[in-house]
């Protein structure tokens, strides 16, 4: 059996690479992986993830997680989806928990609105 990064995992590297190159935080959850990894062209797409290919992107975030650990997985209790980030950046961070909050999409914007709000309190707010 081969140690290297299987077919999945090779993707989501490429994924992180992409974000990386375009200076973007990293981040990723596992249904959107499971869409961008067929890389059909239609908007919206006409097809959806069977729940073996999901359950396939899940066991691939889990094995690229023990295999490089500065990222790190954040939600995926039961039937909730899984959400791959990198702890050393703080929006990848607030991305996540954000994202496990509330059960959907977040974007990059908001999750840096949210950190400048909680790293920069308004003093003149009362209560």
């Amino acid at each position: 059996m081969s140690r290297g990064l299987g077919r999945i995992e090779r993707w989501i590297e490429a994924e992180i690479i992409a974000k990386k190159v375009k200076g973007r935080s990293v981040h990723a959850d596992s249904l959107g992986l499971a869409y961008n990894y067929k890389d059909y062209k239609s908007d919206p797409p006409d097809w959806k993830p069977s729940l073996a290919q999901r359950g396939a992107v899940v066991r691939a975030m889990h094995s690229y997680v023990r295999k490089f650990p500065q990222y790190a997985l954040m939600g995926g209790k039961g039937r909730k989806m899984l959400y791959l980030y990198e702890p050393s950046d703080p929006v990848s961070t607030i991305w996540a928990m954000l994202s496990v909050e509330r059960h959907g999409f977040v974007s990059d914007s908001v999750a840096r609105e949210y950190l400048n709000k909680v790293s920069n309190p308004d003093p003149w707010q009362t209560g």
